[in-house]
């Protein structure tokens, strides 16, 4: 039996990654850039208290400090869409709550990337530290079931059959204990985006995602452009499919800073 499951097919792309000439998001030329990096919080939960910007500032090649006291406005939370884990509420640089470890709290653009990164390193940020909960098993009787899980929307809770039964009731029971070793994402690039704002309410995204078209329609959504102005370019994919499926703070924060500025790119990483 001839099939296409007897053969073996090589990816296209697969030469280029493994010989470093597959071109990731952060790796396209593109004139004039500037470069934005991150603040994360130190916390986990919170609110931040105050935000001293003025050493970033006045740190040199540094053109902005965003924080929530002077970032644009996205939609309000109650109206973006969130019906699927692709689009899921953002709330990036909107209040001074901290809402999880490592949340962005600030972007700092500069003429370089070593200049944006000594400008984030420079904040100084002042919390009112609030108890954080990491042990989910204790608190499972608070989660959150929604309507809907996964991507067919099946039932975010069913039940199929009686375990305790089964084992109570078995011919036979085999009892032992196994082990496996700790798993972690490699990616071949970094979260990165490159945006170019090609005229006012027309943007080209250079990005390292799987879904160039639910990118191009959340972004659209959260800056309020059609979505035929948003161009998402991203030919080669480095990452491993579960960090590259949300829209993440950095996708958001570049185009935001450009289309108050000026036309151009901005360079994220």
């Amino acid at each position: 039996m001839n099939t296409i499951l007897e053969q073996g097919i090589d990816r296209i792309d697969a030469p280029l990654k493994v010989t470093g000439r597959a071109t990731y998001a952060f790796e396209h030329q593109v004139e004039s850039s500037a470069y934005a990096v991150l603040a994360m919080s130190r916390i986990a939960k919170g609110r931040i208290e105050s935000i001293r910007t003025r050493a970033a500032q006045n740190s040199p090649g540094v053109l902005l400090v965003m924080t929530h006291m002077n970032a644009p406005k996205l939609s309000t939370l109650q109206n973006q869409k969130h019906n699927a884990p692709t689009s899921r509420v953002l709330n990036v640089l909107q209040d001074n709550l901290v809402r999880f470890a490592n949340q962005p709290i600030g972007l700092v653009v500069a003429e370089t990337l070593e200049q944006a990164q000594e400008g984030a390193r420079l904040l100084k940020v002042d919390y009112a530290i609030e108890a954080h909960h990491v042990d989910l098993a204790r608190r499972a009787s608070q989660g959150y079931s929604p309507t809907k899980a996964g991507g067919g929307g099946d039932p975010s809770i069913s039940h199929r059959g009686d375990v305790e039964s089964g084992l109570k009731n078995a011919a036979a029971h085999l009892s032992r204990v196994y082990t496996t070793p700790a798993e972690v994402h490699n990616p071949m690039e970094p979260h990165a985006t490159i945006a170019v704002w090609n005229a006012p309410n027309r943007l080209t995204l250079y990005d390292a995602t799987q879904g160039v078209s639910s990118d191009q329609e959340r972004v659209a959504e959260l800056l309020g452009i059609p979505p035929q102005n948003v161009r998402v370019i991203s030919p080669y994919l480095g990452e491993v499919a579960s960090v590259v499926r949300d829209r993440f703070g950095h996708t958001l924060s570049s185009p935001r800073w450009r289309r108050d500025n000026s036309t151009g790119p901005l360079s994220w990483k």
